[in-house]
């Protein structure tokens, strides 16, 4: 039997990233998102 699989995760934590060489922004947010695809055959 073959399967496809697909699923989505979404991180709601904040990273934050302190910065050293730009004046600007002493830091940026980033969040954690992905996109997984699985593909194989079951016995």
């Amino acid at each position: 039997m073959f399967f496809c699989e697909a699923k989505y995760r979404f991180d709601f934590n904040n990273w934050i990233y302190t910065t050293v060489n730009i004046p600007s922004n002493s830091s940026f947010n980033i969040k954690r998102q992905s996109l997984l695809f699985n593909f194989g055959i079951t016995f």
